[in-house]
Order: structure tokens, then sequence, then C-alpha cells
């Protein structure tokens, strides 16, 4: 009876395990499901001679991974659930500063829902995009919906001179009878139409 015991708590804590696991950190797509990454990049860095931009790779547990983005390259993560945020700072701080290993942090915490969160921001950097998310992505395997495969990203200044950023670009891919073709959408810096456009860069709009 005490083996019978064991064995159905084992059973009934891997079943919890599981189920944890995949609200948590649902590393597999959902059955009839498959995952898609979306190349996002800047487009016009070479027009800003004396501006750097540097993404901050992280996962909400510890100090981000900071690198360069490079103009017209796309910004990738080294692990597919990992969240980017870009930052601006101008060449001539970045060399007083002495690179990005000299680049120091501060906490940010907050709660929501009863839950408390903390996450690292660099300091001496200017946020322009937070909170990219370039793979998490999921299509109905049996349809033939239309995937978004690249978001194209132009830099500008603002009113008060500081680096700012619209979506100036978006490409997609779909199926009709069995071809693939390909869509292009070109947009303007409209406010109106940036703020529909700009929540397709997290995983939080429709893609």
């Amino acid at each position: 009876m005490l083996i019978k015991r064991l064995i159905l708590f084992i059973t009934m804590f891997a079943i919890f395990e599981y189920s944890l696991c995949q609200e948590v950190i649902p590393d597999i797509a959902p059955a009839k499901y498959h995952s898609h990454q979306i190349c996002v990049k800047i487009v016009n860095l070479s027009d800003f001679n004396n501006v750097i931009i540097l993404s901050a790779e992280t996962n909400f547990n510890g100090k981000p991974t900071i690198r360069k983005v490079v103009d017209d390259s796309c910004i990738m993560t080294s692990y597919k659930f990992h969240v980017i945020d870009l930052y601006w700072i101008t060449k001539s701080r970045f060399v007083e500063l002495g690179g990005i290993e000299n680049i120091s942090f501060r906490t940010l915490k907050w709660k929501n829902g009863g839950a408390e969160f903390e996450k690292m921001i660099p300091n001496e950097l200017h946020l322009l995009i937070d909170g990219i998310n370039p793979v998490k992505r999921y299509y109905d395997k049996e349809k033939n919906d239309e995937k978004v495969i690249e978001i194209q990203c132009n830099l500008y200044k603002d009113q008060f001179s500081k680096i700012s950023f619209f979506i100036s670009k978006i490409i997609s891919k779909y199926v009709d009878n069995g071809v693939t073709k390909i869509k292009t959408e070109i947009f303007k810096n409209d406010p109106n139409i940036q703020l529909t456009q700009k929540m397709r860069l997290s995983n939080d709009g429709r893609h």
C-alpha cells in the first residue's frame, strides 16, 4: 500500500512539474504550431556617424549581454526566449567610457499582480527600443498564415535632438495556391501609424 501511494505521489509530482515548465518555460511550440524567427534591423545607422547602437540581451535574471549593432544586419538573441533592448550613445562618450566592458548597471524593481520583478539597466546609455523579441512567434502548420520575416527600422533625430526610430518597412511571406509570395509594407514616420507597427517588435502584437 505504501509503495502504491509513493508511486502515485511521484507520478502526480512529475505531472505538476511538467505543467509548470510548460507554463513558465515553454521551449516547445504548441501542437500543430512551429516557431518562426524575425529579422529586426536598423537600415540607416551609417547616416549617424557619431552614434553607436548597443543591444542589451536579457532574460530578466542577471546582467544583460551588451553587443554593438551593425548597420543593416539582423539583431539576434543567443537564446530564443531572451529579450533585447536597444540603446544609443555618442561615439565620443563611448570612447570616454572605455568600451562595452566598462558600462555599469543599476537595478530596476517593480511589482505586477503581486509578483516582484527586477531588471538590470545599463547606465550612460539612452533607451531606443525595449522589449524586442525576434524569435518567439508561433504559426499554425496547417494554415498558410502570413509570416513577418523582416522588420526594418530607421533612426532619426527628434525635436529635442535625441535619437529615435520608426518602422519603415515590414516584409512578410505567405503561400498562395502552393506558391510562396512576398509582401512588402512601407510606412511613414507618422505617430498614429507607428504606434501599431511598433507593437510588432515584441511578442504582444499581431504578427
